[in-house]
């Protein structure tokens, strides 16, 4: 089972930064590939990046 993913209430990356603008770009090929978990992943080490 597939859970949607809540647009409003996802991670943000900070504009400017290389870091988040490059864990925004792997979330997006996690979800491509069909790989929640890394998306996930990926949506937690933005919100928790030291530039926010």
């Amino acid at each position: 089972m597939v859970l949607p993913v809540r647009d409003s209430r996802e991670a943000q990356p900070a504009r400017g930064c290389e870091t988040c603008g490059r864990l925004d770009h792997d979330r997006r090929d996690a979800r491509n590939r069909g790989d929640h978990s890394a998306a996930t992943d990926r949506s937690g080490l933005i919100r928790r990046h030291p530039v926010h």
